[in-house]
């Protein structure tokens, strides 16, 4: 098995983390893994594509927090939480020298809708709400740079 051309992480950071990775070939999606752990899965694709090629290096996307009325209503150690891992995330993905984008909601959900998820074959591998989001933002960046074909 020849492996896929790129690998998308897409995080939702949180106390509840959605984590997947989707690997991609030829415009689609072949592979979807799924993870509550953000260090987990940079340490499994860290060591899946251990290729130095840079068109080979994994792409990172994660779910811009935003501090604003919504957040309000969560708990301030949650928002703390959130804040550090997306942090985090930030300085492990630099560390290996990996793509990375924070991007807003507003921006991926009207664009990576339910439906788009499903044509893209990911939805039944996402178990939770955070997963969902995570592959929004994944989907996303795969669409953004080309590794996604936009008519699915």
């Amino acid at each position: 098995m020849t492996p896929p051309e790129v690998a998308i992480v897409g995080i939702d950071p949180g106390p509840e983390p959605g984590v997947v990775v989707l690997w991609c070939s030829g415009g689609s999606v072949v592979r979807v893994d799924t993870y509550t752990d953000p260090w987990a899965a940079l340490q499994a694709v860290q060591a899946a594509t251990a290729s130095p090629e840079p068109h080979n290096r994994p792409w990172v996307a994660v779910e811009r927090f935003v501090v604003g009325r919504g957040t309000a209503r969560k708990t301030r150690a949650g928002s703390m939480e959130t804040i550090t891992q997306a942090e985090t995330v930030r300085d492990a993905v630099a560390a290996r020298g990996w793509p990375l984008q924070f991007l807003p909601a507003g921006s991926v959900k009207p664009i990576v809708t339910d439906a788009r998820l499903r044509r893209f074959g990911v939805w039944d591998a996402l178990g939770t709400r955070h997963q969902r989001d995570a592959a929004r933002h994944a989907v996303y960046m795969g669409l953004r740079h080309g590794a996604l074909d936009p008519v699915s």
